[in-house]
């Protein structure tokens, strides 16, 4: 009896066409998309699904409606390029029945045993009754559906967009690729419709009394992976392009850094192709992220038509400057002629510790999200991704205050600034003056265990001694003793004495000291 299959698979990135033989199929074997649904016989040549990098797949059976498939047992091997796909696992189907009680999958190795096989091999078991004293209904030995659930990643390299790869079905043992009946007659693949193995010998497996019909007639074919698309927006991989779901994920960009990139190879390359949305050729901007909020808020409608009282000369930089203040706080001053609508700011901590940056002037629908990422902080002032786009004021004035113990420590790494429709406008980096006051501050933290930082301001350059002493009056260390320049400081005490020896749990202090300045502060060690 001549069996036909038509295999055909959309996996993510990639687009898989199977070209099966002309016959007719009663019961076929297919490895469709999860999300795809074929009517009865309905022959499909190609499917093209939405662009998403993961993507699950199914085994898929569909009987003849005259002819049920039951079955004790199946046994497939599938041949894949590993450099362009990636198996995360396999879980047995939803059609499945859970009355099935042993369902597997590994890889294997085709180098060996079949010259001929794709690099990599994916073998899935199926087993109904292991014999263990429990025996299934009837019902749980029928096939129909999705029996196993491939989950797939493809590559997004450009080493491989555009390029097509082999994906094959390989008998390597008699069982490969194989349907047993609850009576223990096998169906198996024709000898035309698989790639064999070197060692293997399709009559050799006719033995042993066991019947053995080739009813089933597997087709090979072709994985292609499709190109960069033209108009770029699918940041998130989800085949929606220009989404509220791609605002989030280049918000989150701006916030948590490369960490949002899918973690696979080519994902940075195709996920920042994708940003441009703007269309500047400046990939990652929140140019870029404010064009969409515009896209997604008024659709591609004329800007002048939409804001025109709010549209300037992009080409007219804005200045950012940075000061400090004897409350031991950075401030971030902006001096602009256009209406911004979005800012993203990196900072260099050096070392410094800080408390939550806060919005100095507040603009309705402008909202701020920070993080920190490793000695850096990132910073993003802009409408949320379910928000519209909001022009800030022009004008000289303090935008953002960042708590720190030491601002001097802290730098402007980066700004990148958008106008309200997503045009990149130019920036200015300054540093602002110096604090004008002297400050010992408290240790932090304290108590401490481990260690502590005494942070301390000068308002001019000086030379600074600050010492150690138990409560006895006993030097036990020296945390300073050098010139330091005008501005804020951190000196670190590790709670060691002078020969580098942990001290004891208690109290001690510290004893500022400048040829014009003294202070002494408590604190306290606890281990």
């Amino acid at each position: 009896m001549s069996k036909r299959v038509t295999v055909c698979v959309a996996i993510g990135a990639l687009l898989i066409a199977w070209m099966a033989p002309d016959a007719v199929a009663q019961h076929a074997v297919r490895i469709i998309s999860a999300d795809a649904w074929f009517e009865s016989g309905a022959v499909v040549d190609m499917l093209e699904v939405p662009l998403n990098y993961g993507t699950e797949l199914c085994v898929w059976v569909e009987p003849d409606s005259l002819s049920p498939v039951y079955a004790s047992a199946f046994n497939f091997l599938v041949g894949f390029d590993d450099e362009g796909v990636f198996i995360d696992r396999v879980t047995a189907g939803g059609d499945l029945s859970p009355g099935w009680e042993y369902f597997t999958y590994r890889f294997e190795s085709a180098l060996g045993p079949c010259t001929d096989c794709p690099p990599a091999l994916l073998r899935i078991r199926g087993v109904a009754d292991l014999n263990d004293g429990t025996t299934p209904n009837e019902s749980d030995l029928l096939l129909s559906g999705c029996i196993a659930q491939i989950h797939l990643r493809s590559s997004l390299s450009a080493a491989y967009l555009g390029q097509c790869v082999e994906f094959a079905f390989c008998s390597l043992e008699c069982d490969d690729n194989t349907i047993t009946s609850p009576g223990g007659d096998t169906s198996y693949a024709a000898a035309s419709g698989v790639t064999l193995g070197d060692t293997f010998d399709p009559m050799a497996c006719a033995t042993g009394g066991i019947t053995r019909t080739p009813t089933l007639d597997f087709s090979s074919g072709s994985l292609c992976m499709r190109q960069i698309p033209e108009a770029p927006g699918d940041l998130n991989l989800d085949g929606i392009y220009l989404s509220i779901g791609d605002a989030h994920w280049l918000a989150r960009y701006f916030i948590y850094g490369s960490a949002v990139f899918c973690p696979y190879p080519g994902c940075i390359e195709y996920q920042s192709q994708e940003s441009d949305i703007n269309g500047d050729g400046i990939l990652l901007t929140v140019s870029d992220y404010i064009a969409l909020l515009y896209i997604l808020t008024w659709g591609l409608g004329s800007p002048a038509t939409v804001v025109p009282d709010v549209l300037d000369n992009p080409e007219i930089a804005t200045h950012l400057t940075t000061s400090m203040d004897a409350d031991s706080d950075l401030r971030l001053n902006v001096e602009t002629s256009q209406h911004l609508g979005g800012l993203h700011l990196i900072f260099d901590l050096n070392g410094a510790t800080i408390g939550t940056p806060k919005l100095s002037r507040s603009f309705p629908g402008i909202s701020i999200r920070s993080n920190q990422v490793g000695d850096q902080l990132r910073v993003l002032i802009a409408p949320p991704p379910d928000g519209a786009p909001v022009a800030m004021e022009t004008g000289s004035y303090e935008l953002l205050n960042i708590p720190t113990s030491n601002p001097s420590a802290l730098k402007l790494a980066s700004a990148d600034a958008s106008d309200v429709v997503g045009r990149r406008v130019e920036t200015v980096l300054q540093s602002g003056a110096v604090p004008v006051s002297f400050a010992v501050g408290q240790n932090v933290p304290n108590p401490f265990n481990a260690g502590t930082v005494i942070p301390f301001t000068l308002d001019q350059p000086d030379h600074v001694r600050i010492e150690i002493f138990d409560v006895l009056g006993r030097r036990v260390a020296t945390a300073a003793d050098g010139d330091f320049a005008a501005g804020a400081h951190e000196v670190s005490w590790d709670g060691t004495d002078a020969s580098g020896k942990s001290v004891a749990t208690g109290i001690y202090f510290y004893r500022f000291a400048t040829a014009a300045r003294h202070d002494v502060r408590k604190m306290l060690l606890l281990k």
